[in-house]
C-alpha cells in the first residue's frame, strides 16, 4: 500500500485541514504529561508551513467529553504545540461547526475538540460545512474509526502525513512476505480481543510469543489457540511467572505457569525471559504489543523492564505497537526502529490489512 505522501504536494496558498491526534495524557491539574503524539506530528506541520499555505486548520479530539466539559477543551493544548511551531495560532471555538466567516484571514487555526459534536462519532449526522483544498490525515491512531473528521472532511485532494506513512511502512515490514525472520511478542490482558490479530500474525511471522495476561485466558480455555495453531508461525508460550489471587498481593513464583491453581499470572519469570531472548537473537524484525505483566504494580513490571533492556541491545528492527506499550517504553532509553502512536489502529491494521481512514483518502 503506497500512501499519497505530503512530500509530493505543494501546499502554497492552499486551504488545508489536518487531522492530528493530540489526545495526550494529563495529570490531576490537567497538565500534559507526555507530548509524544504532538512531537510525532511536527515534521508534517513543518512541511506544510514551510510551503506557506493560505490557511491551516489543525484538528484533534481530546479525551471523551460527555458534553462541552471545559477540562477537555483543546485550547489548553495550544501552548504545548507552540513549543514546536513558532507561529501565531488562532483558536476556532466553534470546532467542526465553524463556517467560512470564522476563517476570515490567512494563518494557522486550532480547532476546538472535535468530540464536542455528536456527529464526529456518527458521520451519518455530519454537518461540516467548511471546504478545503487539501485534507491531510496525520492521525494514524484514530484511522481505524469511521469518524467525521477522519472520513468526511470535504477537500479537493487528500493525503497522509509523514507519521501515518511511517506507521504503515513499519507495520508492512512485519506483514510482507520476504526472507526476514520475524518475531511478534503479544502481551496485555484481553486475549479475546486479539484473536483476529494473532490469527493473521501467525500466517506472517516466524515466531509468535503470546504472553502477559493472555496466558491466564489460555490456561482457562486452551481452545483459544485453535485459530492460530498450524499456520506459519511457531507458537511460543511462557514457562514460568509470578502471580497471586490479587495483583496487590506479594508475588508467588511459579516455575510452571500451568500449576498456578486458582492464582493469576501477573508477570513473566527468568526462564521465560531467557527463552524469548534466544528467539530475539535470531530475529530480524520484532513487533511488541502489550506488556508482559501488570506494569502499574511495582511487583509485576520486572518482566517488561527486562524485555526493554534486551531489545535495546538487539540487532533486530524493533517496532513498538503503540498504546500502553508505547507509553511504557518511552519511560526508558531506547533506540527502536519505530514506536507507534496507535495501539488499536496497529492491531486492526495487522488484523485486516487496512483501516477506514486509509481507504477514504486517495493513494498514489
Amino acid at each position: 500500500m503506497n500512501l499519497k505522501n505530503i512530500n509530493t504536494i505543494n501546499f502554497y496558498n492552499k486551504d488545508v485541514f489536518i487531522r492530528c491526534d493530540y489526545n495526550c495524557p494529563v495529570d490531576e491539574s490537567n497538565k500534559v504529561t507526555d507530548e509524544f503524539r504532538i512531537k510525532a506530528s511536527i515534521p508534517t506541520l513543518e512541511k506544510i508551513l514551510n510551503d506557506k499555505p493560505n490557511k491551516l486548520v489543525i484538528a484533534t479530539h481530546f479525551g471523551r467529553p460527555k458534553n462541552r466539559e471545559e477540562k477537555y477543551s483543546t485550547k489548553l493544548l495550544i501552548p504545548y504545540l507552540k513549543k514546536y511551531i513558532n507561529t501565531e495560532i488562532n483558536f476556532l471555538e466553534k470546532g467542526l461547526d465553524s463556517v467560512e466567516s470564522d476563517l476570515s484571514k490567512s494563518g494557522v487555526y486550532f480547532m476546538e475538540n472535535v468530540r464536542y459534536h455528536d456527529y464526529e462519532t456518527d458521520p451519518s449526522l455530519n454537518k461540516i460545512s467548511l471546504n478545503f483544498d487539501i485534507y491531510c490525515n496525520e492521525a494514524f491512531s484514530c484511522s481505524h474509526r469511521n469518524h467525521s473528521s477522519i472520513t468526511c472532511i470535504p477537500a479537493k485532494e487528500k493525503c497522509f502525513g509523514k507519521c501515518v506513512v511511517k506507521e504503515i511502512d513499519n507495520l508492512n515490514l512485519l506483514m510482507q512476505t520476504n526472507s526476514l525472520k520475524k518475531l511478534a511478542i503479544i502481551g496485555g490482558a484481553k486475549m479475546d480481543d486479539k484473536i483476529p490479530m494473532l490469527k493473521n500474525l501467525s500466517k506472517k511471522v516466524d515466531y509468535l510469543f503470546i504472553t502477559g495476561g493472555n496466558i491466564n485466558s489460555i490456561i482457562s480455555n486452551k481452545s483459544l489457540l485453535d485459530e492460530v495453531k498450524n499456520n506459519n508461525a511457531e507458537i511460543i508460550l511462557p514457562i514460568d511467572g509470578f502471580g497471586n489471587t490479587n495483583p496487590d498481593n506479594k508475588p508467588i513464583y511459579f516455575q510452571d505457569v500451568y500449576s498456578k491453581n486458582d492464582n493469576m499470572i501477573f508477570d513473566m519469570g527468568s526462564l521465560t525471559l531467557n527463552m524469548i531472548y534466544n528467539y530475539i537473537e535470531k530475529s530480524d524484525v520484532l513487533f511488541w504489543n502489550g506488556a508482559l505483566g501488570i506494569t502499574e504494580h511495582s511487583f509485576y513490571k520486572n518482566g517488561s523492564e527486562m524485555l526493554v533492556k534486551i531489545l535495546r541491545n538487539s540487532k533486530a528492527k524493533v517496532i513498538i505497537g503503540g498504546g500502553d506499550t508505547a507509553g511504557f517504553v518511552n519511560n526508558y532509553e531506547n533506540n527502536y526502529e519505530h514506536i507507534s502512536t496507535g495501539g488499536g489502529a496497529s492491531i486492526e491494521y495487522i488484523s485486516t490489512g487496512t483501516l477506514v481512514g486509509l481507504t477514504t483518502a486517495s493513494y498514489e
